[in-house]
């Protein structure tokens, strides 16, 4: 069997869904002996928000988003990644996610690139491009989705034998003991520690947790956000919304943007961790919430606001809210109800087994290996 050397064409060091995506199957394949060489956006084009990371020795900065044109940068340096292909041996070119990557440009060398290698296509989108786009002029190996809803309008363009279906991958599974992550992170040990972050709704929830917090003062609100200027304007949405409801607030809002180490510590530190994408968005289309498989693994039940992002967990993997009676119940019960606790974290520790990095990065490698 021909020895598999994968090139990665999409988003790295990013707190986005795409990153999160490739992030654990790259760490995993390389984990386990594989040659991976990462191309992704330049750091000031980034979808989602660049990580403050050092780039590791196998990442090649080498595109704009969706091509576009910026000061002082090619839209798309096409060089090393044709050298790879041509010269190294790269027999695996998959693409991450084609919306944010540089289409035309990359559809001018794409003969080349399947002239040596197969070229396989992980499809992000949740709904169909226009008919003359030219996301549809790619003469793919394969298609992968991680949604059967994406099949139906992939296959109106592509032959249904070339279109695959796998999961979305999880994180690693950790566990830790909350008040040394506390310590660590310099968080009060005996809190329980209501935890949220990234490009979530941070005001919609507060004046239920506040007011539950003011007949039990040991809930502390955590709120970890990008930059300090995302941190200003968060200070001051919670000003405005005191006029209406005087006593909310968080206990702290930090700024954190480091490693999705780091943000494991946090999640691990905490009592619950709080997905809420606000009152009026409901979703439409093929989604997930990319972040709840990040965490799902590492210990700390999430409470989440219910949409169409969160309806891959319907078998009790976490505690989904409707409305402010529900979220007031669904605290109360991760909070002092540990019968609840522990079978919600085991519901979401088997979901994070039966997608582990592991078990979808060998499932690819299948697909690789067929083609």
């Amino acid at each position: 069997m021909k020895e598999l050397k994968i090139i990665i064409f999409g988003s790295w060091n990013t707190d986005g869904g795409v990153s999160r995506h490739t992030t654990p199957i790259a760490e995993w394949l390389m984990d386990h002996g594989y040659d991976i060489q990462v191309f992704t956006h330049y750091k000031e084009c980034t979808l989602g928000y660049p990580l403050d990371v050092e780039d590791e020795s196998f990442v090649h900065r080498s595109f704009t988003y969706s091509g576009k044109n910026i000061p002082h940068r090619t839209p798309f340096d096409s060089e090393l990644l044709l050298k790879a292909v041509e010269e190294d041996g790269y027999n695996i070119f998959l693409a991450e996610d084609l919306g944010i990557l540089p289409m035309e440009d990359l559809l001018e060398v794409f003969p080349r690139i399947k002239a040596k290698a197969k070229t396989l296509l992980l499809n992000h989108d949740n709904r169909p491009k226009p008919d003359d786009s030219p996301f549809w002029k790619f003469d793919w190996d394969a298609i992968i989705n991680f949604l059967p809803d994406q099949n139906g309008f992939i296959e109106e363009h592509y032959p249904a034998e070339k279109v695959h279906c796998i999961e979305f991958p999880t994180y690693e599974r950790s566990q830790s003991n909350s008040i040394i992550r506390c310590r660590e992170l310099d968080l009060p040990v005996k809190k329980h520690i209501m935890l949220t972050f990234g490009e979530y709704n941070m005001i919609d929830s507060l004046p239920v947790i506040c007011a539950m917090r003011k007949l039990d003062p040991s809930i502390y609100l955590l709120a970890l956000v990008y930059d300090e200027e995302r941190k200003a304007e968060l200070e001051e949405r919670v000003a405005e919304k005191k006029k209406e409801y005087p006593d909310i607030g968080y206990d702290e809002i930090r700024v954190e943007n480091s490693s999705w180490q780091k943000r494991r510590d946090y999640v691990q530190a905490a009592k619950i961790v709080l997905f809420d994408k606000g009152e009026r968005v409901l979703g439409t289309g093929a989604i997930l919430s990319s972040t709840t498989y990040q965490v799902i693994g590492w210990g700390t039940p999430i409470l989440a606001r219910d949409n169409l992002f969160f309806s891959p967990f319907d078998n009790g993997e976490l505690i989904k809210y409707k409305d402010d009676n529900e979220l007031r119940d669904a605290v109360h019960l991760l909070i002092y109800d540990d019968e609840t606790r522990k079978r919600i974290l085991r519901n979401a520790d088997e979901f994070a087994i039966q997608h582990s990095p592991e078990r979808i990065s060998r499932q690819l490698i299948r697909l690789f290996n067929e083609l």
